[in-house]
C-alpha cells in the first residue's frame, strides 16, 4: 500500500508540472495575451490545488491519519555521518546519533530496545558510558590503554532500562571490577558498514596515535558481501562508494523552500529516506549485488588486512587480541540460503583469524562454546542483545585479564 500512495503522489506531482507547462502554450494561440498571462498564474495553482485534495485524500484513506508533517526530513545537518577522503564516511564529531528501534526490535519487542541516541566525542566516536568520552592523548602516565577496532557489533549502543549496553564498555566494566587499583579504560574505534579496508585506514590515521597498550579486533562480516561481489577488486572499490555525492545532494535538498504544501513535502520526505536511515544508514555506501553462488576466495584479502595490522602492532609494542564472529541463524532469517552461506563466510573468517594468531603469536578469544548461539543474546544475527554484550564482554575481559594484569603492573614498576 506503502508503495502505491508513493507511486500516486510522483504521478500527481509529475502531472502538475507537466500542466502547468503545457496548457498556457497551448492556449496562447487562440486567446490575446494578457488572458493568457492569467491563465500562466491560474492553471499551475488550481492544478496545484487539485494534487492537494488528491493526495490528502489518498493519504488519509490508506494511512487512516491525516498528513500533518510541513518539513522536509532530516537535514544535511542533522544528519551524523559526513564524508571522509579515505573512507567511505565517518561520524560527525560532537555529534547525535539518532535513536532508533526498527532493527533491534524483532526478536525481542517486549525489552523496547533502543540504538543509539548518543553524542559522540570530539573525533567522531562513540565511547565510553555515555558515549561523548574524550580519549586525552599524550596517554596519562600508569593507564592502560585498550583501543577496539570492529564494525557494527562493536559500535553500537543499546538502551534497556535505562542503561546502555556496548561491548567495549562491557570489557571495561568487567576489568575495572576486577582490577580496580589499576587505571583502565577500553576505547571504542568501532562503525558500522566498515570493511578490513577501512579498519586498516583508521588504526594508521587515527587510532594508531592514541598510543594503545592493546588492540581488540572483532570484525569480519562486512567484508563477506564484498568477497561475493563481482569485479572484485583488491581495495574494495567494486563493492564501496564514497558518501560524498550523496551527502552533496542532501546538502542541496536543504536549499530548497519549504512549503506547507503536503504533496511538495511528501515527496521530498521519501527522497530524502533514500538517503537516511537511523540504523542502516551506512548502507548507502554500498555498491553491487552480492553473488551467493560464489566462493569466499577473495577472503584472503581480509586476511591481509588485518595481517597488516597486526604487523604494525607488533613493531610498535601493541598487544593484539583477534575476537572471532559469530553469526545466529534463527526463525526471523527469512532468506536461508544467504544465511548459511553468512555463516559458512564466517567460519572461513575464523580459521583466517585462527591462523593469524598461530603466525604472529597473539591472543586469540574463541567466543565458540562460550556464548550460545540463542536468541537470549542477540537481537538479530550479528548484534548482541543486553545480555549478550554483558556476557561476550566478560567473556573477552576474562581472557585478556592476566595480559592487562601483565601491562598494568610493568607500569606501576616505571613509576
Amino acid at each position: 500500500m506503502k508503495n502505491i500512495l508513493q507511486q500516486r503522489c510522483i504521478i500527481t506531482f509529475v502531472l502538475v508540472l507537466l500542466g502547468s507547462l503545457f496548457v498556457p502554450v497551448l492556449l496562447i494561440s487562440r486567446y490575446n495575451v494578457l488572458f493568457t498571462v492569467g491563465l500562466c498564474f491560474f492553471c499551475p495553482l488550481s492544478l496545484l490545488l487539485l494534487a492537494e485534495i488528491v493526495f490528502r485524500t489518498s493519504y488519509f484513506l490508506i494511512r487512516k491519519r491525516k498528513f500533518i508533517s510541513f518539513n522536509n526530513g532530516l537535514t544535511a545537518s542533522d544528519f551524523p555521518l559526513q564524508p571522509h577522503p579515505y573512507m567511505p564516511m565517518v561520524y560527525k564529531a560532537n555529534h547525535i546519533i539518532p535513536a532508533g528501534d526498527e532493527k533491534c526490535k524483532y526478536m525481542h519487542p517486549e525489552r523496547g530496545y533502543v540504538a543509539y541516541g548518543l553524542k559522540t566525542n570530539s573525533i567522531g566516536f562513540l565511547n565510553g558510558e555515555k558515549g561523548d568520552r574524550e580519549i586525552i592523548n599524550p596517554k596519562p602516565q600508569g593507564l592502560v590503554r585498550i583501543n577496539c577496532l570492529g564494525e557494527s557489533p562493536v559500535a553500537g549502543y543499546l538502551r534497556y532500562q535505562n542503561k546502555y549496553y556496548s561491548l567495549p564498555v562491557e570489557v571495561e566494566r568487567y576489568l575495572q571490577h576486577r582490577m580496580t587499583h589499576s587505571p583502565i579504560e577500553v576505547n571504542n574505534f568501532a562503525q558500522g558498514a566498515w570493511s578490513s579496508c577501512d579498519l586498516m585506514i583508521n588504526f594508521l590515521l587515527r587510532v594508531y596515535e592514541t598510543n594503545p597498550d592493546v588492540l581488540i579486533i572483532y570484525a569480519g562480516f562486512n567484508d563477506l558481501s564484498i568477497s561475493l561481489k563481482p569485479n572484485f577488486m583488491p581495495d574494495y572499490s567494486h563493492a564501496k562508494q564514497n558518501f560524498e555525492a550523496k551527502y552533496r545532494a542532501l546538502e542541496f535538498m536543504d536549499k530548497l523552500p519549504k512549503l506547507p504544501l503536503a504533496i511538495y513535502n511528501f515527496v521530498l520526505s521519501e527522497i530524502t529516506k533514500k538517503f537516511i536511515n537511523n540504523i542502516d544508514v551506512s548502507l548507502t555506501t554500498n555498491i553491487g549485488q552480492a553473488n551467493y553462488d560464489a566462493s569466499f576466495q577473495n577472503l584472503v584479502v581480509y586476511k591481509r588486512n588485518i595481517e597488516h595490522i597486526i604487523k604494525v602492532c607488533l613493531m610498535s609494542q601493541i598487544e593484539v587480541v583477534l575476537v572471532s564472529s559469530l553469526y545466529f541463524i534463527s526463525h526471523f532469517n527469512k532468506k536461508l540460503k544467504i544465511a548459511n552461506k553468512m555463516q559458512e563466510g564466517m567460519q572461513l573468517i575464523n580459521g583466517h583469524l585462527t591462523n593469524l594468531s598461530r603466525q604472529y603469536n597473539v591472543l586469540y578469544v574463541d567466543l565458540h562454546g562460550q556464548v550460545p548461539l540463542d536468541k537470549e543474546y542477540f537481537y538479530d544475527s550479528v548484534h548482541f542483545s543486553h545480555s549478550g554484550a554483558e556476557l561476550v564482554g566478560r567473556v573477552i575481559g576474562k581472557c585478556i585479564e592476566p595480559l592487562i594484569k601483565r601491562i598494568a603492573l610493568s607500569k606501576s614498576e616505571i613509576k
